[in-house]
């Protein structure tokens, strides 16, 4: 089974690393602008069937444990049906004032109806926040206007809403909030925390978010949101395949535009090669600096977040090294023109290498070890401690005749005829000589 799933995924890589290079960035960036659209379509998706009521029953203007700010639904009544969540029916007054979870007997959900996302929300700066509650107008009104209720909560004197928003400091530490309104819908306060303990930093400074500078980064926070929130109705159904696309891809755009600048030559021309290198090192930090990030705000936890990105950072610039390495000629600065032309052989030595095979291997006995257990004087029972088996093994041996060679190669480009030499150490195997077989004895120890 697995053969078949990866058959064709290795065979579509190994197509994709015969393209030049040129090719491979033009398949990588239309492959991330296709993610970034469909995504675009998603964020702000809203389905719109309208219907009517066919039973009395409530709406819950928002959801969580205590559900108290309800609306009542009359059989008549017109409903815009949103989607799917479990048993309920996300549905919305016609003006959009308010919108909540109805039984599904209370209106007749159409097939195909959308599920909504389970984990979605609307991402905005500390500061956007901040100018919200300092504005004199603010209300509950205002607040039901903006954004979706997750929560609400009637007391008395007071009515607790958590609206579907994350606060993002410049740091992009993560913040739930909630606001609190009196019973004539005024606002009174709000009060916020870090969504979870990962946000070691924010636990640090007591909380508090880091906020400085100019407001630049708040400012890219508030132009992206849409990209790094995650739809409430997507548009799209696999989310988490975009999702995927969005964070393994777009954080490398820029490394991407830069090699197709490079493919096409003249843009970058008189940039010399030691300062593309550098701009190529800088596109894989600036990625690598980005894509866990990403990962934080989409919802992938910490620990998985940052060890991961390590280990691939790793993998990927040996990786690009070695498929890139010389990657412009320095006279014309065309990509990857360099053909061999000619091999040499400058050196060549012998080396011996011993070499063994257990032809049979025959259990002779077994050495245990326990611990006793007791109480007042009598054994309860034992408990293995170690266990060492014996065994006798027939050897087969030999020695491999290996022959390595110092080679120089030599590339010339194709279009300029610039010389380019490599130097590389070649290993053959040359005879084998079988040394007879031994018998030895060897054992086999294990702690319980």
């Amino acid at each position: 089974m697995w053969k078949w799933i990866f058959k064709p995924i290795v065979w579509i890589f190994s197509k994709f690393l015969k393209l030049p290079l040129w090719g491979q960035m033009a398949i990588l960036v239309a492959v991330s602008v296709t993610a970034l659209v469909l995504m675009t379509v998603s964020f702000g998706h809203k389905a719109d069937y309208r219907t009517v009521a066919v039973a009395e029953g409530p709406m819950f203007v928002g959801r969580g444990g205590d559900l108290s700010d309800t609306l009542h639904i009359s059989p008549g009544d017109s409903l815009r049906l949103l989607a799917r969540q479990g048993e309920m029916v996300w549905a919305e007054t016609p003006d959009g004032r308010f919108r909540g979870v109805i039984p599904a007997g209370v209106a007749v959900a159409p097939e195909g109806l959308p599920e909504r996302s389970l984990k979605q929300d609307r991402k905005i700066s500390f500061r956007k926040y901040l100018r919200m509650v300092d504005d004199p107008d603010f209300s509950m009104e205002r607040l039901y206007d903006r954004v979706t209720v997750n929560s609400v909560k009637t007391t008395p004197d007071s009515i607790v809403v958590v609206p579907n928003l994350v606060l993002l400091d410049d740091w992009w530490n993560m913040f739930r909030v909630s606001f609190t309104f009196n019973p004539d819908g005024s606002f009174a306060g709000s009060h916020y925390w870090p969504t979870s303990f990962r946000h070691w930093l924010s636990a640090v400074t007591s909380h508090e978010p880091m906020m400085g500078g100019d407001g630049l980064r708040a400012h890219i926070t508030d132009l992206f949101s849409w990209v790094i929130s995650r739809p409430e109705f997507p548009a799209v159904m696999s989310t988490w395949l975009l999702s995927g696309i969005f964070l393994n891809l777009v954080p490398f755009l820029p490394l991407c535009l830069l090699m197709g600048l490079l493919a096409l030559r003249r843009p970058l021309y008189y940039v010399p090669n030691w300062a593309v290198n550098l701009l190529i090192a800088a596109c894989i930090l600036f990625g690598f600096w980005l894509w866990p990030k990403l990962m934080l705000l989409r919802g992938y936890p910490f620990i998985s977040a940052y060890p991961l990105v390590w280990v691939i950072t790793i993998l990927v610039v040996g990786l690009f090294w070695g498929l890139y390495r010389g990657l412009r000629c320095p006279r014309c600065k065309r990509l990857e023109d360099h053909e061999l032309v000619s091999t040499e052989v400058l050196s060549q030595r012998y080396r011996d290498r011993k070499g063994e095979t257990v032809k049979r291997r025959t259990h002779t006995g077994t050495t245990t070890a326990y611990t006793e257990r007791t109480r007042n004087g009598q054994v309860e029972g034992r408990e293995k401690e170690w266990e060492e088996k014996h065994f006798d093994e027939e050897v087969e041996t030999w020695v491999d005749r290996v022959r390595i060679d110092k080679v120089r190669e030599l590339y010339r480009c194709r279009h300029c005829g610039h010389e380019r030499v490599k130097i590389r150490r070649k290993e053959s195997w040359v005879s084998r000589r079988d040394t007879g077989s031994e018998n030895r004895k060897t054992s086999d120890f294990k702690r319980f």
